[in-house]
């Protein structure tokens, strides 16, 4: 019996998770070492992953994103998504 895992480029999988952010950003905070996939820091946007990986992104909220809104109006310094 086999079992086939689809696996998936990283800043892709990024986009589904996290649709508040756009795949330019996502791929800027894979290169900035903001992203972990099971506990090891993901280098490379086009790295492919099984679609049930563990991933953390750490996100640093600025002024600019309170002025605008972003993150789908929720405001959460600090916090680790």
């Amino acid at each position: 019996m086999y079992v086939i895992v689809a696996l998936v480029l990283l800043d892709i999988l990024l986009v589904e998770r996290f649709p508040e952010f756009n795949r330019a950003t996502l791929q800027r905070f894979i290169k900035d070492g903001r992203v972990k996939v099971d506990g090891a820091v993901a280098k490379k946007a086009n790295e492919k992953y099984d679609r049930a990986a563990k991933i953390d992104v750490k996100v640093i909220i600025t002024a600019q994103h309170q002025v605008f809104g972003r993150m789908s109006g929720k405001v959460i310094p600090g916090k680790r998504i």
